[in-house]
């Protein structure tokens, strides 16, 4: 994969690929929902893929971040594909914005259901933001061939509609063979590194503390920054490569 020296400030990235090496506390979740908070302000759609919670349950989770995404629900901007909801066998059924599929297994139903809402969101001509939570899950239900397949096709019909997403992995949780695939897949890697947790400064920024304010300000202008196609958010360290943190 290409790489190429980058910079990276309040003002965004500047350079070609962009990786960035991280460590397993970096908050690749939190910096995830808010890459799709930041479109949702922007005015563009956002669809969140959850293999490890259900839809109800990101909502709430958004919210105690800080991200409340209600309103674009109701606008019709905001939807979620959710994996998790029929493995615990919960009785809830689709919403407008909620698509259940029947098994992390079942990657044809989650095709479906993606044409379904990205053909609605360019319908009314919204550019399209994309958070899939996580690859890793897909891994641990099904081989490592079907899942790359399936990525691969994935990444295409993105690309097709100009969509930019984030697909979250757990980087030291696979053979780096396998890594080394998917990465080869993607636009670009991203690999988050923080000192602390970033859940962690959300919640002392609700103290008014100014440095941890400004680095969420800063997180908030890197996540709207973000205008490339396909992108993987690793959190392990990379060595040998140009790095950014973020």
């Amino acid at each position: 994969m290409r790489t190429a020296r980058l910079k990276a400030d309040r003002r965004g990235f500047e350079g070609g690929e962009h990786p960035a090496d991280g460590s397993p506390l970096a908050g690749k979740r939190y910096f995830s929902r808010l890459f799709l908070y930041a479109g949702l302000q922007d005015g563009e759609a956002a669809i969140l893929c959850c293999t490890n919670n259900t839809a109800e349950g990101e909502r709430d989770a958004m919210a105690k971040m800080g991200l409340d995404v209600s309103k674009f629900e109701e606008e019709g901007r905001m939807a979620y594909l959710d994996f998790y909801t029929r493995i615990l066998g919960a009785p809830l059924k689709d919403e407008a914005n909620i698509r259940r599929l029947p098994s992390v297994m079942d990657l044809a139903s989650f095709n479906l259901a993606l044409r379904e809402f990205t053909a609605s969101f360019l319908a009314k001509e919204l550019r399209i933001r994309l958070v899939f939570d996580s690859v890793s899950t897909l891994l641990i239900y099904n081989p490592f061939g079907m899942v790359s397949r399936f990525l691969h096709l994935v990444f295409g019909r993105l690309k097709m509609y100009k969509a930019t997403s984030l697909f979250l992995l757990e980087e030291g949780s696979h053979s780096q063979s396998e890594v080394n695939t998917i990465i080869s897949m993607v636009d670009a890697v991203i690999r988050v590194k923080s000192g602390e947790d970033l859940n962690t400064s959300l919640m002392r920024s609700s103290l008014a503390r100014n440095d941890a304010v400004n680095s969420l300000r800063a997180r908030l202008k890197l996540a709207r920054s973000i205008t490339l196609g396909s992108l993987l958010m690793l959190t392990s360290s990379f060595r040998g490569a140009p790095s950014m943190r973020v």
